[in-house]
């Protein structure tokens, strides 16, 4: 609430600031902003943690803008090669090697990361089953 004092002391009180932001759009952006990005991850976190599943990669229940995951897939360090950077969690108190974290984004950004999994499972001998 600090940075509302310090607005405050510009505008003679709340609700005229409040307006001064409705006005120039900060609220009405803000809102639609977390609208939209609550509705790409509600639409896209079950259909990525599917294909993940397809691909032979345990996924944990979750509710956030990320999935946790478990696989024996050096993760971290092959998409890291690849140009792309998820959370290795292997430094959590009780976890171990093969916790991953990552998050969930656009479509086409979730496809490239599908995409190089399943390279990652090809490039280790692995056949990938996913059906699509």
């Amino acid at each position: 609430m600090a940075w509302v004092k310090d607005r405050l002391s510009f505008f003679s009180s709340a609700p005229v600031y409040v307006a001064w932001r409705f006005f120039y759009g900060e609220i009405n952006h803000e809102s639609s902003f977390r609208a939209e990005t609550a509705r790409l991850v509600q639409a896209e976190r079950p259909r990525l943690k599917e294909r993940l599943k397809a691909l032979g990669i345990r996924v944990f229940p979750s509710e956030a803008n990320y999935l946790f995951l478990k696989t024996e897939l050096p993760l971290y360090e092959e998409l890291l090669k690849r140009g792309i950077l998820i959370r290795d969690c292997s430094n959590y108190p009780g976890l171990r090697k093969g916790f991953y974290r990552i998050a969930v984004k656009r479509r086409e950004e979730n496809e490239r990361l599908l995409e190089q999994i399943r390279g990652i499972i090809e490039s280790q001998g692995g056949k990938v089953h996913e059906g699509n």
